[in-house]
């Protein structure tokens, strides 16, 4: 499979692998460069990949998601016609490309709670500017942690309030299941998170939590999932870092 990934001129490809599969790198094409970690959680991959490529952009994928080489080039095409430290573009759904992963709305000027929406694998960042700011996942949250969500968001957040400037592209350059089953599932601590989260939004944190205690208990009818919320609210995002 990796074999089939074309070349591109300025591109590589950096895998990292936390279950190390060694058969993969005698044969890797000179593009194509493998990692392997002895840790788990998505969040030390991210930081990993930011500490050992060097190149001006990286863009944050899965091992799930679809792509060809002229979504790739869609991609770089946003990164040179764009001036930002940080790029979103959109996921479509690989059972039907004409679909859209989840709702989008265009978004001509981006402002901090937009932020709330993104997908790691939406992202494509100059990386020269995260090693400048010293950006990093929080590696006690996201998938493999207590806590398997929200980390994309706080390093976006992180990002936001050291300057960063946004562009939220309305091109669809990268395609995901959109299937239900294999989604990380609802719990308590994705909850937690969540409220930790509305926290850094100070007054307006409040609203957001009341918002999602509505929108939440109308698709879960569960009163531990609005309890973790506000649990995570008021302890506030510092005591998960």
């Amino acid at each position: 499979m990796l074999s089939e990934i074309p070349k591109i001129n300025g591109v590589y490809i950096n895998i990292f692998l936390q279950n190390p599969i060694s058969e993969f790198s005698s044969n890797s094409p000179e593009y194509l460069h493998i990692y392997c970690l002895d840790n788990v959680g998505l969040s030390k991959s991210r930081n990993a990949a930011i500490v050992n490529v060097e190149s001006d952009f990286i863009w944050f994928l899965d091992d799930d998601v679809c792509l060809t080489e002229k979504d790739v080039r869609f991609a770089l095409n946003i990164i040179q016609e764009g001036d930002a430290d940080f790029f979103r573009i959109r996921i479509g759904c690989i059972e039907d490309k004409r679909k859209c992963y989840k709702r989008y709305n265009k978004v001509s000027k981006v402002r901090r709670v937009n932020l709330l929406q993104v997908s790691s694998i939406e992202i494509i960042a100059d990386l020269t500017y995260i090693k400048k700011q010293a950006l990093q996942f929080n590696e006690n949250i996201g998938l493999g942690t207590k806590y398997g969500g929200g980390e994309e968001v706080h390093f976006l957040i992180d990002a936001w309030e050291r300057g960063a400037r946004f562009v939220f592209s309305d091109t669809t350059a990268v395609y995901h299941s959109c299937r239900e089953e294999g989604r990380t599932l609802a719990n308590n601590e994705i909850f937690e998170i969540r409220g930790a989260t509305a926290s850094r939004f100070r007054s307006y944190g409040a609203l957001l939590i009341l918002r999602w205690s509505f929108r939440y208990f109308l698709k879960y009818k569960n009163l531990t999932y609005l309890r973790a919320l506000v649990v995570g609210y008021i302890r506030g995002y510092n005591a998960y870092k």
